[in-house]
């Protein structure tokens, strides 16, 4: 995602960053883009949020200059969108693309992640596991 948005010029690049407290994997996820933005010279503005409710307001308040945020999961991204108001200038990012959050009506750039490949490792894992 970082690489994406970097590749369409955007340089003021905002992240949701939610405590590890609330969930573990988002946390992880949103310092691992972090961490990615700032190896490429970007310098991102971090967003310290706890809850998705606060995910609109949170955007409609950004600095003008921000062009672009990275929010946690495609749930979160869609919360974001029905926060802003029509005509908003932000690119918007999630993560997951499953469910009805894939759906291409919803025109959510999203890092798919693949389900069944994952399964299949995760069970080929256990398999090897218990019987090694």
């Amino acid at each position: 995602i970082v690489n994406h948005l970097a590749g369409l010029g955007h340089r003021k690049i905002a992240v949701f960053l939610v405590p590890a407290s609330v969930a573990p994997s988002l946390h992880i996820r949103a310092n691992l883009a972090i961490s990615a933005l700032k190896n490429l010279g970007i310098e991102p503005t971090v967003l310290n949020i706890s809850r998705m409710s606060e995910a609109g307001s949170t955007a409609t308040h950004l600095p003008e200059q921000i062009s672009a945020l990275i929010t946690p999961n495609d749930r979160w991204a869609v919360a974001t969108l029905e926060g802003l108001p029509p005509h908003h200038n932000l690119s918007l990012t999630g993560y997951d693309g499953v469910g009805v959050y894939a759906s291409p009506l919803l025109g959510l750039t999203t890092i798919r992640q693949p389900i069944k490949e994952i399964g299949a490792t995760a069970i080929d894992l256990l398999l090897d596991e218990l019987f090694v």
